[in-house]
């Protein structure tokens, strides 16, 4: 509590300091003091000088010339939602002055400071924030601007030329330039400022401009350059920007003839300097430091490069004609101090060992021989190079790669290492190079990537530790690969992509992530002799894609790989490591045990084969059993079972069968079907899957019968986008998801199988069958008991339920309980018939669904309501048998009331009357249930309802007579009146209902009198909203926990017997000018409650005697205390303590009420979330089951709930001893004041 005292007094503390922080001043002129000297502040709307005239009348001073120019100062212009420039100078050649001036909030596309078709200015010491744009010159010459300030806009010049702008700051234009240069030349841009900015200093289109001595740090770019020549960039510091520090674009023909000299551009993110198809451009005397790349040029022509310091990473050269690389580097460039030899044109030379970094560009006979090159971007660059050697040099720690070859061919490789690096080798369109006896390790892509090359042989290399291949061959053909090792790669040891006639011959590949050896859409490759720990793996559209020469020689574990195309007929060994059949049939596959591939038995364009007892199991990468256009095989008794994908695999495969394979414990799916039809699985196994037992997507006309999805992570039997499939017998129980998942699939049919126990532990929505945007389905004859919720349907229409069992689907989880038979969301023209629904939380619950049909249902013993509609209309209803449930409502319009309810629905025996839109008449004797919906003057008599969920309902219907009737032992009221005014009650019982025996909400006008409720378990009478104008008199209002709540205002209550309630007779809880007279309350715990917010309620002359308690009595609550007090303190001790959100909505009404609480404390608990008296806003049916009925989600074990508490054993005891100390009423401020606490936090 004294914290919150602490919270109060700073806040109250900060509001007064904010009345003088943020007084704004009501003056136009101004004092204000600079440095020693005082001066004269102008507040000023936007306002426009045009000319000389309008210039000379604004100036404070000066004559306009050269030596005495006018002068404007000291203005502070406010621009906001003028939709003008701040101040806009234009049409003027006079010499001015413009200084000391602030100007914020110009609009869009507006300035602060415009200065337009003006020369001979001199703007000094002004300060423009906010604005769209800053100070900006727009066809103006011969301006000076001067130490000026621009904060989230920036300094604009468009075709302004022969400018000065110096010490400047320009910074935080996020979405835009510090500093823009448009088609403008010779200005002269010095000592500025240009931080925190996307560009730091901008020039586009424009020329012979000369930017010294300027900073731009933290932009995206420092300098840009777009199509702009022949400027002049010199002494400018560009530092921590997340791109580039100098950046010449290519956009509108690229940027040529600049000079680049003695610029500083440190931690530049991705360049130091970035030229794109730009030429003859001069970069000398640069130091460049801490970027990914220290000079990238690409598609650029004849740049000149001269003593450059580079430290990190170096030079990169990037293009697709020769003429890209042709540069004029010269060896004064460093790398790490050491020089960058760049040769051109050249043969028969050697190439120093201590380079930096090497270029070889249309060379020929070149040596490269033992250079230990710096830690660079590219240690070594052919292009267009032919016939040279490069030995026993050693390139690491390249962020792009280590050798780097394009369009270069009969060049040698041989005894370099090349690890740590991005990439390792990488030769692109280049053919007939030797690669022998290279290291090329722990790189980050890959090894050695070939990419449009032909003829090269690799022999003796060792790739290994990368995230995707060790050695990568994309569109490339007849290369000879012998001899490599290629390990421990996160993908394949040796991957080949659209490349054809390849050989490899003796190669090692263990240890990587996916395959030994992948093969991707190639053909006619010849693979002999290979040891591989995983298997080859194939991806393709056509079948040449699978035609391989692939030997036995090679093994998986020293197992044999059995590769067999166009074969007809025939056994496969049983000592296989991997069987592949490609355009094969007749083939048996039998007995085979196989493990630790990737695809240990697959089949292309391959049909009529059998596959039967295998076991396949632990395969760490792929699948056990893979069929990929396969059709009319038999998949029977094999076990493919802890594999790290699929259990058995089937892609645009049909008519094949699957009988009695086991697919357990896979990684993903048990058995997967995509894009395959007409397959049949019968009394397969698929469980303890990771996702689904068995997936069918794409996939039509298939028939699964008998098979069994059990205890998978997600689904047992998952159709997406699957039609006119048939499932019978199967059983997909113990899910956590869903037990049958259809998701956009339609015309299925589902048969007599069983869906139970399938629950989310962590309390999501969980079902035994769910259809969920599925249309035109059948369900007959299923069971779907024991979940969160049965049969869920959810935007999914015209689908048919008939004969289903759907029972026991309430889950009770610590405090919280929810749970539906059926549950029809947004879903409409559905038919369900016949259905068996019983002991569930609701029975069938529809919401927000329309025209549907239910026939014939059985809903019994549903806690809440056999059949609930939630903003539903026009649903038929007819002939269903409600046994202690019936009909419940929830909307806010008569439209969502209005629906088919034939008086053949029964509860127990006794006819539901449903009349909507009747003015006059009477309802029959015999009713089990009433419900009038916008009805007027009926006639309620004599009828002794039976146990449903509410026993008369009434939704603006008015000036109706309820009288004699019995409403007793109903799931919720007994009465409940709802928008309806004007209604009288007269000599009904309404008694041992769940929660109230006549409930008020929103109604007017009633009158109650000689009514009997009792034994109600909340309240007698509740009034709720705007239930105004109510008169109660001699009523007999005894044994409920509440006699009459009242959270309404201006109602009568009169001569009343209000006896033996539990805790109050009357209760008023924000409910004023209510008149409470003549009242007999006896032996009620206490007479009356008042919270303090009530107003103008007269009561008086009540007979008033409250219950004292007896010691059997007062032993028992004390017992109910105890144990209740520590388990909520606990729970808010823990709320507070560990700041966590605790489900406890439903628990208030309860938890309050064993402890002696008045509905006052369960409404501050309620108000943490939603008032009772709110739920007409609420659209959430579990928060609308919950405020009609809090106290029936209760679970038996609360109790228990402080044993689970995560919070020492020692402070769960010290709550307990505390709270046995103290009396009732400390123990309630003690609980209300961490209550306060908790509600701050979520506040």
């Amino acid at each position: 509590m004294k914290r919150g005292y602490r919270i109060v007094f700073i806040i109250l503390m900060i509001s007064m300091l904010s009345i003088f922080i943020f007084k704004e001043p009501q003056h136009e002129k101004f004092v204000s003091v600079i440095g020693s000297e005082q001066q004269l502040s102008i507040k000023a709307d936007p306002f426009v000088i045009n000319g000389n005239i309008a210039l000379s009348n604004n100036a404070t001073s000066g004559n306009g010339t050269a030596g005495n120019p006018y002068v404007i100062e000291n203005y502070i212009i406010d621009a906001s939602g003028f939709g003008t420039n701040g101040l806009l100078i234009e049409n003027t050649d006079a010499y001015f002055i413009l200084r000391n001036c602030t100007v914020t909030n110009a609009d869009w596309h507006k300035a602060g400071i415009n200065l337009k078709n003006v020369t001979n200015a001199k703007i000094i010491n002004n300060t423009v924030k906010d604005n769209y744009y800053g100070i900006f010159l727009n066809i103006s010459t011969n301006i000076a601007l001067t130490n000026n300030t621009a904060y989230y806009n920036g300094i604009y010049l468009y075709y302004s030329n022969y400018n000065n702008l110096t010490r400047n700051t320009a910074n935080v234009n996020s979405g835009g330039s510090g500093i823009l240069v448009r088609v403008s030349e010779y200005n002269n841009l010095i000592n500025n400022t240009a931080n925190d900015n996307y560009w730091g200093i901008n020039l586009m289109k424009s020329t012979n401009n000369t930017l010294t001595n300027n900073t731009a740090n933290n932009n995206h770019f420092g300098f840009h350059l777009e199509n702009s020549n022949k400027n002049n960039l010199t002494h400018n510091t560009a530092n921590d920007n997340s791109l580039s520090g100098v950046y010449l674009e290519y956009y509108f023909g690229g940027s040529h003839n600049n000079t680049l000299t003695n610029n500083t551009l440190i931690r530049n993110r991705r360049h130091g300097i970035r030229i794109d198809e730009s030429h003859d451009n001069v970069v000398a005397r640069n130091e460049i430091e801490g970027s990914n790349y220290g000079i990238r040029i690409e598609d650029s022509i004849n740049n000149q490069f001269n003593n450059n310091t580079i430290h990190g990473k170096g030079i990169i050269l990037l293009g697709t004609t020769m003429s890209h690389f042709i540069q004029d580097i010269t060896v004064d460039n460093t790398i790490d101090d050491r020089p960058i030899y760049y040769y051109k044109h050249q043969s028969n030379e050697t190439i120093p060992t201590d380079a930096g970094q090497i270029f070889l560009v249309n060379c020929s006979l070149m040596k490269v021989q033992n250079c230990r090159l710096a830690s660079g971007t590219v240690d070594v660059s052919l292009f267009y190079s032919n016939n040279n050697t490069l030995i026993n040099n050693t390139a690491e720690n390249n962020n792009y790669c280590g050798f780097f070859v394009k369009f270069s061919s009969n060049n040698t490789f041989a005894d370099n290492i090349v690890n740590d690096n991005y990439n390792g080798f990488y030769l692109g369109d280049s053919h007939n190079n030797m690669l022998t006896n290279n290291n090329a390790n722990d790189n980050g892509e890959f090894g050695i990537k070939l990419f449009g090359s032909y003829n090269n042989k690799l022999i003796n290399n060792t790739a290994h530790s990368h995230n995707f291949y060790g050695i990568h061959l994309k569109d490339s053909n007849n290369n000879l690969l012998v001899n490599n090792t290629a390990n421990n790669n996160g993908d394949s040891g040796f991957h080949l992509e659209n490349s054809d006639n390849n050989t490899l011959t003796n190669n090692t590949a263990n240890n990587n992530g996916d395959h030994g050896i992948y093969l991707n859409q190639t053909k006619n490759n010849k693979i002999y002799q290979n040891n591989l720990e995983t298997a080859i793996g194939f991806s393709g559209t056509i079948i040449d894609h699978f035609i391989q020469e692939i030997t036995p020689d090679n093994l998986i574990d020293g197992k044999p790989i059995y590769y067999y195309k166009h074969q007809s007929s025939g056994s496969v060994p049983t000592d296989a490591g991997q069987i592949v059949l490609a355009n094969c049939s007749l083939i048996n596959v039998t007995s085979c045990v196989i493990s630790s591939g990737s695809i240990c038995i697959s089949l292309f364009y391959s049909n009529n084969n059998t596959i039967s007892n295998n076991t396949i199991s632990s395969n760490n990468i792929g699948y056990g059993i893979y069929l990929y256009y396969a059709k009319y095989n038999t998949l029977t008794k094999n076990f493919a079972n802890t594999n790290e994908k699929y259990g058995i695999y089937l892609e645009d495969s049909n008519n094949n069968t699957l009988m009695d394979n086991n697919a357990n414990e896979n990684k993903d799916y048990g058995i997967y079907l995509k894009d395959s039809s007409n397959n049949t699985l019968i009394e397969n196994a698929a469980n303890d899957n990771e996702d689904y037992g068995i997936y069918l997507q794409n996939s039509n006309n298939n028939n699964l019968t008998q098979n069994t999805a059990n205890t998978n992570v997600l689904y047992g039997i998952y159709l997406k986008s699957s039609n006119t499939n048939n499932l019978t017998h199967n059983t997909a129980n113990a899910n956590v998801k869903c037990g049958i998942l259809l998701g956009s699939s339609n015309d299925n049919t589902l048969v007599n199988n069983t869906a139970n126990y399938n629950i989310d532990q962590v309390m999501l929505p969980s079902a035994g069958f769910r259809l969920d945007s599925s249309h035109d389905n059948l369900l007959i004859n299923n069971t779907a008991s024991y979940n969160s919720r049965g049969i869920e349907l959810s935007g999914s229409t015209f689908n048919t339920l008939v004969n289903n069992t759907v029972n026991y689907n309430l889950v009770e989880s610590g405090l919280l309980i929810y749970g539906y038979g059926i549950f029809i969301l947004l879903s409409n023209n559905n038919t369900l018939t016949n259905n068996t629904i019983n002991h569930n939380l609701n029975g069938i619950f529809l919401q927000q669904s329309d025209y549907n049909t239910l026939t014939n249902n059985t809903l019994k013993n549903n806690r809440y309501d056999g059949l609930f509609l939630f903003v539903a209309r026009n649903n038929q209803i007819y002939s269903n048998k409600f046994h202690k449930n019936g009909i419940g409502f929830y909307g806010t319009t008569i439209a969502h009331h209005v629906q088919t309810i034939s008086t053949d629905n029964l509860i127990d025996g006794h006819p539901i009357y449903y009349f909507k839109h009747q003015s006059s008449g009477s309802v029959p004797t015999d009713a089990g249930q009433v419900i009038l919906v916008n009805c007027s003057s009926m006639n309620v008599q004599n009828c002794q309802l039976a146990s449903g969920t509410i026993g008369i309902y009434l939704f603006y219907s008015n000036n109706n007579t309820f009288f004699n009737n019995t409403a007793n032992e109903n799931n919720f009221y007994g009465f409940h009146l709802k928008f309806s005014n004007n209604n009288t009650l007269t000599n009904n019982t309404a008694s041992n209902n769940r929660r109230s025996g006549i409930f008020l909400e929103d109604s007017c006008n009633a009158t109650l009198t000689h009514n009997t409720i009792k034994n109600n378990m909340v309240y007698g009478i509740e009034l709720e909203g705007s239930s105004s104008n109510n008169t109660f008199t001699d009523n007999t209002i005894n044994q409920n926990r509440y006699g009459i709540y009242l959270s309404a205002s201006n109602n009568t209550i009169i001569n009343n017997t209000i006896n033996e309630n539990q805790y109050y007779g009357i209760y008023l809880y924000k409910s004023d000018f209510n008149v409470i007279k003549g009242n007999v309350l006896h032996e009620n715990l206490h007479c009356f409650y008042e919270s303090s917010d009530c107003i103008g309620n007269v009561i008086e002359d009540n007979d008033c005697q409250e219950r004292t308690g007896n010691f059997d009595l007062l032993i028992m609550v004390l017992i109910i205390i105890a144990a209740a007090s520590a388990s909520i303190a606990c729970v808010f001790i823990f709320i507070h303590r560990r700041g966590a959100s605790l489900a406890i909505k439903g628990k208030s009404t309860w938890i309050s009420s064993a402890l002696g609480y008045s509905p006052e404390f369960e409404n501050k608990i309620l108000s943490l979330y939603e008032k009772p008296q709110k739920i007409k806003n609420i659209q959430d049916p579990n928060l609308i089951q919950f405020f009609k009925h809090p106290f029936t989600l209760l679970s038996s074990n609360i109790i228990a709930q402080l044993d689970q508490m995560p919070i020492p054993e020692n402070e769960k005891i010290e709550i307990l001893q505390n709270l046995l100390t103290l009396p009732l009423e400390q123990r309630r401020q003690l609980i209300e004041e961490l209550l306060e606490n908790q509600g701050g936090a979520e506040s």
